[in-house]
């Protein structure tokens, strides 16, 4: 755990967020006046049933769902009340995501799927392509560059992916329920390379999990209950 003076400052801050699904038979509201804050540096849980609505919190903070109401603060900006080019720019640059069903481009190899949001974002293609091998070296497959996500394990899959969220050297990486698909000696494995992560580089992870073991491992505890954030004591 990094517990270092960086995790004073806030890097993100959600206020009386509010969404509700009204798409579906009976309106659904999953956020109410929902308030919370993240630190630089930290790791950060958010733990909840399923269903109660930790993805869409989790998409709202990395500006992937707009919120019915309430702001979503970066650098003192709302970022739903900027351009849809600041927004673009803001997710590209600032948020890294990990998704549990991985979200690899299929017909592209490993390093290529790694290398994707950076090129997105116009950056320099030798550069990147120096800290993608980097950062695979840094999650174990700097030997399976060539490979194509069929060819992976799960575990390995979401390492690549987890390479992949930290490309652009984004302020926060914002994972959602990261060992959901992956049995325990791998969801271990995937969680001990966060924490030293974290510990080596002082990078921000969000995890969204419904695991109170791994909840337990990490500095902050929230929990979304009832469409509201809980502070969780960390002794689940």
């Amino acid at each position: 755990m990094n517990n270092s003076s960086e995790q004073n400052e806030k890097i993100l801050q959600a206020i009386e967020v509010c969404k509700t699904y009204k798409d579906v038979k009976n309106p659904l509201q999953v956020l109410r006046e929902t308030a919370m804050y993240i630190n630089r540096g930290e790791l950060l849980g958010i733990i909840g049933a399923s269903g109660v609505g930790k993805s869409t919190l989790l998409h709202i903070l990395g500006g992937l769902d707009k919120p019915d109401n309430g702001r979503v603060l970066f650098n003192d900006k709302d970022i739903y009340a900027q351009t849809p080019e600041f927004l673009d720019q803001f997710r590209n640059k600032n948020i890294g995501f990990v998704f549990q069903f991985f979200n690899l481009l299929p017909e592209f190899n490993v390093l290529e799927n790694v290398l994707f949001p950076s090129l997105i974002g116009n950056r320099d293609k030798t550069k990147a392509t120096e800290r993608a091998k980097m950062l695979l070296n840094e999650v174990g497959l700097i030997g399976r560059l060539d490979h194509k996500p069929g060819e992976l394990s799960g575990g390995e899959t979401q390492r690549v992916a987890l390479a992949r969220a930290l490309i652009n050297e984004p302020n926060m990486v914002l994972a959602d329920e990261p060992t959901g698909n992956l049995d325990s000696k791998s969801s271990d494995k995937l969680l001990d390379l966060i924490r030293e992560l974290n510990k080596k580089t002082g990078q921000t992870f969000v995890i969204v999990t419904h695991s109170h073991k791994i909840a337990r491992s990490l500095d902050r505890v929230l929990e979304l209950a009832d469409g509201k954030i809980n502070k969780v004591e960390n002794d689940l």
